[in-house]
């Protein structure tokens, strides 16, 4: 039995292990609970992978083994933990920020992916009628939600996929950042700065599948929405026997969600951030699950709290950035998540 429907109510809490999931573009999610003392519905050699930012963090990389897989199925989680979180206040992060674009102008790096967390009240959100308005709002992105005991429950709307083996074997460079005006419409040109943080992604991406020996082929860079913003997107499609989780520590972490040089980049992220990133920025996904083996950057993503929600948002820092621009997008992205929250608190109030 691969997996089963189930209406009822899983009562989930901060001590299971577990994770749900909706695919890019697909109706079904499905609930993956690990629990040993539980008769197992799943027959399937599939699992759910969850891989930190930071391997030399204490964050552990997870794999779920599920016991129990539902498709669609309702749940209930109770959140007891408090945040204790800390991150940049704006003028922190502004200083921060200035302080990083001239060491980048002095050549000690080429990028710098900068990170903060914006803490919003908890108003003791249904997490599963959370999750289904993020499957409504943005349906060609990755929709999540996960809980490691100790390490917390988190969830998100990843638009970014790191790689997909599916026959042919797809990764992608995804940059820039700019708002879609109040009509909807695609804001045209993008800005030298954007071009650069898009480049330098697929010039890491291109080294890294020369040295590996994987010929492939390139289409892009486009221009792609994301919820209320849009990105420059570069598709890459290879050949290999490799396993999707082999590929993934490959590249892991890239430009993107990092900076350049890689581990330089990494060192000054953990000295300057104000919090440890834990699983923002690091990759998830179904491997083996339905055959689907496909891992996403976690990326507009939220950790989930008692009191409050922690919304993790970030920007890539070069030579060409301005710090007031970099805040500003940091704020356009925490609104992916924000917006969804805002209309579930109208929707709880009885004010629409």
């Amino acid at each position: 039995m691969e997996s089963v429907n189930d209406t009822e109510i899983n009562y989930l809490n901060q001590d299971h292990l577990f994770a749900i999931y909706s695919m890019p573009g697909q109706i079904d999610h499905f609930v993956v609970i690990q629990d040993d003392s539980l008769k197992s519905n799943y027959s399937g050699n599939g699992s759910f992978l969850i891989a930190p930012f930071d391997n030399s963090s204490d964050s552990p990389f997870v794999k779920i083994t599920p016991t129990r897989l539902v498709k669609n199925g309702r749940f209930q989680i109770n959140i007891t933990e408090e945040n204790k979180l800390k991150s940049f206040t704006r003028d922190e992060y502004l200083d921060t920020t200035n302080e990083l674009i001239q060491l980048i102008k002095d050549a000690e790096f080429e990028k710098v992916v900068m990170s903060r967390i914006k803490f919003v009240a908890n108003r003791h959100e249904d997490l599963y009628e959370l999750f289904l308005k993020l499957k409504l709002t943005y349906p060609n992105a990755f929709i999540y939600l996960f809980n490691i005991p100790n390490y917390g429950c988190w969830m998100g709307a990843s638009p970014e996929l790191l790689m997909q083996v599916n026959g042919t074997c797809k990764t992608v460079a995804l940059a820039g950042t700019k708002p879609i005006d109040d009509e909807g419409r695609n804001q045209t040109g993008w800005a030298s700065k954007e071009r650069d943080e898009q480049a330098i992604i697929e010039r890491y991406i291109e080294k890294n599948l020369l040295v590996q020996k994987y010929p492939f082929r390139k289409k892009g860079p486009f221009t792609v929405k994301a919820g209320n913003v849009m990105h420059l997107k570069s598709e890459y499609y290879f050949q290999t026997e490799d396993d999707v989780d082999y590929l993934a520590k490959i590249f892991h972490p890239t430009p993107a969600i990092c900076g350049t040089p890689t581990e330089k980049a990494m060192e000054f992220i953990r000295h300057i951030e104000l919090h440890d990133r834990d699983y923002y920025t690091g990759y998830l996904g179904p491997v083996g699950i339905h055959d689907e083996r496909s891992l996403f950057v976690n990326l507009r993503c939220m950790q989930v709290f008692e009191n409050e929600m922690a919304l993790y948002v970030g920007g890539g820092i070069t030579k060409d950035s301005i710090a007031n621009n970099e805040w500003d997008e940091t704020e356009l992205k925490a609104r992916t998540l924000l917006a969804v929250l805002e209309n579930t608190y109208i929707h709880a109030d009885g004010i629409g």
